[in-house]
């Protein structure tokens, strides 16, 4: 494992020190193998560099490139490398790299096939219809992503049957200011696994998606998991027409500007969770703060699957009992299979195993049955008509822990606006 150099003040020669580095990107990238580290000035910053990857390696261990102040190994952001036409290929399917506070800008597509890590680095991509092709398994963390027109964005696999499988995880990702991109991220490997956590996305345009599933087969299979996303005003976590109903996500906390605000469109089936200060319990009837949260379905011809939002985390006694309570607007109660809890419940004998219980119906051939009529005690409708109100209890076997709760609303069913109280009440 051997340390190598690049800057444009070493002498161009064999690049194992600084005085010696050499002095463009591409010639120190080709002395590395795998194990090997190629630190690069932060002050670096070269164009025209046109390169791929050929080293060979395993994870265990990774070729590295680092941004590092010059003359010492300690880590500085800023080396800056500029491919000016055409598409890179850094195609080392295999291997694996770990990359450092670089910043990378491709007039074009960047096919980004190696598997690894990326921290802290910043991709700018332009040009029209350009990408940033992240397939097989990677790690992004605290990457700032620029792309200057609508038409880009990072695409996850390809249609290819060798990219299908990927795994990405964002994590404390960011979009530049400047962005124009209305797709975040292109969804193109079927069976894929894409997560994306504290991320910042507010700088995309008004209404900007953050996943576009890709038409076609590719996109079957898909599992999407999003906590902590700032959207952009008007955005939603998932849209497109050719969304398959195999996609599975589920969405934490995201929402514009900080806000809880979730919000799936997946083909003609919606769903949206926010915040409402209007229709409530007051928070002296039960200790909850004071606002519900307003869940909006539509109705759907052809798909019928539950829209989930987590709604109750807290350490609970052995065997309780767990009611959650609900207002809408309409005539009768809600059946059960318009919505019902989904519990996760540690095991009272397994220290370390949790049991999931429902309070609907486990046979889809069981008649649905109402829910139990709740009372108006404690409730602010302002602008809720005829107001029902219902309340679900779940007396759930489990041992002391934590408890979670999620709400399950059916979208394909003709289920009205739910206004739920945040607070499940323990008995």
């Amino acid at each position: 494992m051997t340390d190598y150099y690049v800057s444009t003040s070493g002498d161009n020669s064999d690049g194992l020190t600084w005085a010696k580095a050499k002095t463009g990107f591409a010639a120190g990238l080709a002395l590395c193998a795998a194990g090997d580290t190629l630190y690069v000035d932060s002050t670096h910053a070269e164009t025209g560099v046109s390169v791929g990857l050929t080293y060979s390696g395993l994870a265990a261990t990774p070729m590295r490139i680092i941004s590092a102040t010059n003359g010492t190994t300690t880590y500085a952001a800023g080396a800056t490398i500029t491919h000016t036409t055409g598409t890179v290929t850094w195609n080392t399917n295999t291997s694996v790299i770990a990359m450092y506070g670089m910043t990378i800008n491709v007039v074009g597509d960047w096919n980004l096939y190696t598997p690894g890590l990326f921290r802290a680095c910043t991709f700018n991509i332009t040009g029209s219809a350009h990408y940033l092709r992240l397939p097989k398994k990677k790690r992004l963390e605290s990457c700032v992503f620029y792309f200057d027109t609508s038409n880009q964005s990072l695409d996850v696999g390809s249609f290819a049957a060798d990219y299908q499988a990927c795994e990405l995880s964002l994590v404390g990702c960011s979009m530049a200011a400047s962005s124009a991109n209305t797709v975040f991220l292109r969804a193109q490997g079927g069976d894929s696994y894409i997560r994306i956590e504290d991320t910042d996305l507010s700088a995309m345009p008004s209404g900007s998606a953050v996943i576009h599933p890709v038409s076609g087969t590719t996109a079957r299979g898909t599992w999407m998991r999003l906590s902590g996303v700032r959207l952009p005003t008007s955005g939603v976590v998932i849209a497109a027409a050719h969304t398959k109903h195999t996609t599975r996500v589920e969405a934490y906390s995201c929402g514009p500007a900080g806000s809880a605000v979730v919000d799936l469109d997946v083909s003609d089936i919606r769903g949206r969770a926010i915040d409402n200060t209007t229709v409530y319990r007051t928070a002296t009837y039960d200790g909850s703060t004071g606002y519900s949260i307003q869940i909006t379905p539509t109705t759907s011809s052809s798909y019928s699957f539950p829209f989930r939002v987590q709604i109750f985390e807290r350490y609970c006694e052995a065997n309780p009992t767990l009611t959650v309570h609900l207002v809408h607007d309409g005539s009768s109660d809600l059946q059960d299979d318009e919505a019902w809890l989904e519990i996760e419940a540690p095991d009272g004998t397994n220290p370390v195993g949790r049991n999931i219980s429902f309070t609907r119906a486990t046979d889809i051939g069981t008649a649905s049955s109402s829910l139990t009529t709740g009372s108006s005690t404690g409730w602010t409708t302002t602008g809720l008509s005829t107001p029902v109100y219902d309340e679900i209890e779940a007396a759930v076997t489990g041992g002391a822990g934590v408890y979670r709760v999620t709400l399950c609303v059916a979208l394909g069913a003709a289920t009205p606006v739910l206004y739920v109280d945040p607070r499940a009440v323990i008995s």
